[in-house]
């Protein structure tokens, strides 16, 4: 079946959505609304059009043409996952990593900001399953994040300091086209550099991604592409980005931890500024009188993009895409001088100049790309968002207290009880698009598919599916089955049902189960803490809701002093609101959170203390509740809470307990008490266990 024929049905709807936007909308009819909408459109048209011609030369360009010259996005053969991938006919228009985690990153824009905890825990594990591309940074940053313990804000994977690249620059544009003033750059470069570390901690490659914010916001507020002049002020404002980051606390953990290893950040953001002063002034140069391949041409060699180790550096790209637009102010020829001068990173430096030029462009682009549809509702979204509207709802994502993110890239895509298909994290497929495609070597499909909020993937799945565990719930507690996920089953909701006896009967039935005592002991901490804010506010009732709120409410203005630093930099809370997370936690979740650093050994001990310390503080009072029900107490001490196990040994008749690492003193006292054994017998088995 040809490639047309594949994608005849999603071309069609395509075609048919564009005409109802370009009719316009809430905000996609207005002035700014058309030049967000333009900038996303043609942003992803130069990543198609730089796609084809990526990582290859003149004679490979003509193979995957046909030896057609390549002046617009037609459909050609890439190989798919590597070595043990397959090979795959890409249909026109197709775009690449560039445009997807930019898509990625605009779902988890919604009206409250940027929810980066999605973003990393979520979208980025999830994107490995059907990445069509990807540098080697973003990828191991989505690997490591696809991990429990791992944080936003301190993702320390092989290799992350010296991320430098391009991959975070290419994906923040959204972040400027939901600011409600893109020419002030505090209202969109904090989110613009928690979007950018989630996998990229080198000086070079943020500041490819604040000074690409910065000339796209220039572009959009004053609606005119910004000239060298005004690239050199739009340093001066990327100047300021440790003086923007200073008062956010997770960006202090982020800096600590990079300090830590490289030195001091403001010395190093000083001297990558002064670099990127001399970049521009080398490039600013490029005469007026050649034509606009040839001034490129120039750019090109002069910062030699060429060179492998210069081909990807982050800031580079943004001054190559700025630069790009001084040579050529027509976006389509644009896009083609950028995808035809082999050797460079031509998708990105072509989408980047795209999303710049595109906002200040007289119209679409001439090819609609896969997904056009798409492009332009989000567009028009942001757009919504930027103007203080009422914007169409965003995707909902799982709870993350109970997402765990997909074990291999292939499980990411499974099957519903119902027998219908659902990608985890991203919600239902809507339509299966041809035959799956086997990988000779493992087994492993290929399939292309469709989303039902429009975007179409080349998702890499298993021949038999996994089936999905059961209902789920979101953030409410309310049945969530139609956003793909794994979590726990929706027992809550029948425990809130059930009187506190008749929990404890259940739980001591079903003692095995991890996702039934997390929920249970759930259910008593939130009714501990009812009891607890009934009493302090002279109320009779107060329901587990408003019991987190207030005790999100004690813990907002005394989480720097009472929650242990080294606990934030390991991961146990990783949330951007970290006060909101820490109250719904609930005391089982902290208690496995302040185990897992434990089996680390000598190189993890201070965060593993701190991780125990701030499970004390945060569960303190739960725990003081749970007392007055001794069965609850035990059971939440014998399913791995506070990362211990224990368990009858027959050889010696006596309790044992056995520990990953080592607790404090007051922790082991603590164990002691509630489990009803000597302090040293809880202290010679956790030394045993070292």
């Amino acid at each position: 079946m040809r490639d047309g024929d594949l994608f005849s049905k999603g071309d069609i709807a395509v075609a048919e959505s564009a005409g109802a936007n370009r009719q316009g909308g809430a905000d996609g009819s207005s002035e700014r609304g058309v030049r967000i909408r333009r900038s996303a459109l043609w942003a992803a048209y130069g990543d198609a059009l730089g796609w084809i011609s990526e990582l290859t030369d003149e004679a490979g360009l003509r193979r995957r043409t046909g030896g057609e010259p390549l002046s617009e996005p037609v459909g050609w053969t890439r190989r798919i996952g590597g070595r043990v991938g397959v090979n795959v006919s890409v249909p026109r228009g197709c775009y690449s990593d560039d445009s997807q985690l930019r898509l990625a990153t605009g779902r988890a824009i919604g009206t409250g900001g940027f929810d980066v905890e999605a973003f990393a825990k979520v979208e980025l594990p999830v994107w490995l399953s059907y990445a069509l591309g990807g540098g080697r940074a973003t990828v191991a940053a989505a690997e490591h994040l696809a991990k429990a313990r791992s944080a936003w804000y301190v993702n320390q994977f092989k290799g992350w300091t010296g991320a430098g690249g391009n991959g975070a620059a290419m994906r923040i544009q959204p972040h400027v086209w939901a600011a409600r003033t893109p020419d002030d750059a505090t209202s969109f470069l904090p989110d613009v550099a928690r979007n950018s570390i989630c996998t990229h901690s080198h000086p070079t490659g943020l500041m490819g991604a604040v000074l690409h914010a910065l000339c796209v916001g220039r572009a959009i507020a004053y609606a005119r592409s910004p000239s060298s002049d005004d690239l050199a002020e739009l340093i001066d404002e990327a100047a300021r980005l440790p003086e923007i980051m200073a008062g956010d606390v997770e960006f202090g953990y982020w800096r600590g931890a990079l300090e830590g290893v490289k030195g001091d950040f403001a010395k190093a953001w000083e001297g990558v500024v002064e670099e990127t002063r001399a970049v521009v002034g080398s490039v600013s140069k490029v005469t007026k009188n050649a034509t606009p391949r040839a001034r490129y041409k120039y750019v090109v060699s002069g910062l030699k993009l060429r060179a492998p180790e210069r081909r990807g550096s982050g800031m580079l790209t943004a001054v190559a895409a700025a630069a790009l637009t001084w040579c050529e102010s027509r976006p389509a020829e644009a896009m083609r001088i950028a995808a035809n001068e082999f050797g460079t990173d031509t998708d990105t430096i072509a989408t980047m100049a795209g999303a710049i030029l595109g906002a200040v462009a007289d119209e679409d682009p001439p090819v609609d790309v896969v997904d056009a549809d798409l492009f332009r509702s989000e567009a028009d979204r942001l757009a919504t968002i930027a103007a203080g509207g009422d914007p169409p709802e965003r995707h909902r994502y799982p709870d993350l207290l109970h997402w765990s993110a997909p074990a291999s890239r292939a499980d990411a895509m499974v099957r519903a009880k119902d027998g219908s298909l659902m990608v985890r994290g991203l919600g239902c497929v809507a339509e299966e698009i041809g035959s799956p495609i086997r990988a000779a070597n493992n087994g492993f499909l290929w399939q292309w598919i469709r989303m039902e909020y429009g975007q179409t993937l080349l998702i890499k799945r298993r021949a038999n599916l996994l089936f999905e565990a059961g209902d789920e719930v979101d953030l409410q507690g309310t049945p969530a089955t139609d956003n793909g996920t794994l979590t726990e089953r929706a027992v809550a909701p029948e425990f809130d049902r059930l009187k506190l006896s008749e929990v404890l009967s259940y739980v001591e039935d079903h003692v095995s189960s991890d996702e039934i005592l997390g929920l249970a002991l759930r259910h008593v901490s939130e009714q501990a803490d009812a009891r607890r804010d009934s009493r302090i506010h002279g109320q009779s009732h107060r329901s587990p809701a408003r019991g987190y709120q207030g005790r999100a409410l004690t813990l907002q203005s005394a989480s720097a002093e009472r929650i242990n630093p080294a606990a934030r930099r390991a991961g146990c809370f990783g949330t951007r609101h970290s006060s909101c997370r820490v109250s719904a936690m609930n005391a089982s979740m902290v208690a496995r959170a302040s185990g897992r650093g434990r089996n680390r050994k000598a190189k993890s001990t201070p965060a593993a203390e701190g991780m125990v310390n701030a499970a004390e503080t945060v569960t303190g009072t739960r725990l003081t509740m749970i007392r007055e029900w001794p069965r609850a107490a035990t059971m939440a001490n014998s399913a791995k809470q506070w990362g211990i196990r224990w368990r009858a040994s027959r050889r010696s008749g006596s309790t044992a307990l056995s520990g990953q690492a080592s607790a404090s003193t007051s922790m082991k006292t603590r164990l002691a008490s509630e489990l009803n054994v000597r302090p040293s017998r809880v202290r010679r088995r956790l030394r045993a266990r070292r």
